[in-house]
Order: structure tokens, then sequence, then C-alpha cells
């Protein structure tokens, strides 16, 4: 994604000693996107510590920031960082959410939907919410449908 790296720019005034601004190029079309790069008093690592992001031609929104992604340009400044090789693989979240169902829950609802569908009846989900106990909301039930039929699908039911 991120081509290759320009700097020191002085767009952002003068920098502070152990400081450096850099342009990132190659990144998302129409964007153009600065980083801060500082140590500390005793010489240490870089550390990114200011990102400086533009629209070239309207307003910045928040799926223009989603598409800087800090990894990929880590990864073009060439610091020692801990990035994934496959630029498609998911970061590790720093706090993992709740572990979720287990597996013999995803196999019930799976096995309630295919039953659901063998019935006849048009309305899935309302066949689901008769059986389900206790009961469950609809959009939950359609959330946990589309979360079985990915597993099925992967082959992991």
């Amino acid at each position: 994604m991120w081509s290759e790296v320009e700097g020191p720019s002085e767009s952002f005034g003068a920098p502070k000693p152990g400081e450096f601004w850099n342009e990132a190029k190659g990144g998302p079309p129409g964007l153009r996107v600065w980083f801060r790069l500082s140590s500390n008093a005793e010489g240490g690592p870089l550390l990114l510590t200011g990102l400086h992001v533009v629209r070239e031609g309207g307003e910045l929104s928040a799926r223009d920031l989603r598409q800087v992604q800090i990894g990929h340009l880590a990864r073009a400044m060439g610091r020692m960082w801990t990035i994934t090789d496959d630029p498609n693989t998911p970061a590790k979240p720093a706090r993992p959410g709740p572990p979720g169902h287990k597996i013999e829950h995803w196999r019930q609802v799976w096995s309630l939907y295919e039953q659901a569908k063998r019935s006849g009846t048009r309305a899935h989900i309302k066949y689901m919410q008769a059986q389900w106990d206790p009961p469950v909301p609809d959009a939950t039930l359609r959330r946990w449908v589309q979360t079985a039929r990915d597993k099925h699908e992967r082959g992991e039911l």
C-alpha cells in the first residue's frame, strides 16, 4: 500500500531535536499523510508521535481515516514494529472481547434453522423465536443465523 516515504517536511513548523516529519507516498487515493517520529532525550528508539491526514479537494471523513493503516505505514518506515507479513491478516486486538458462544450453540442454531426451512413456513426467524427458550430478539436470531451459516460454509459445524 505505502510505496515510499519522503521527508522531512517543514510544513508543520520546525521539528524539535530528535523529531522528524515525513510524508508517506502511495497510500489511499486522495489522501496525503504525514507522520512525526520522535525519540526521547537519551536518543532511544524512534516512536510514531504524530499523524497528519489531509483529504485533497474535500473534507476528511471517518472512512478516510480507516483507510490509513498504521501497520502498513510502519512497514514503509522500515522501523522495528510487530507487523504481520500478510497485510490481510487482522491484528490481534489489544483488549479481546468475551469468548463468545461454544460450538454446540452454533450447531443448535443451525439445526433449528434447517428445521425451520423444512417446516414449510416462509418466516424462518419467527418459527425459530417460537422454539427458542429463553426468548431472544429477532435481530439476535438473525445475527446468530448469519454466524451459524458462515461457520457451516467454512466447515466448522
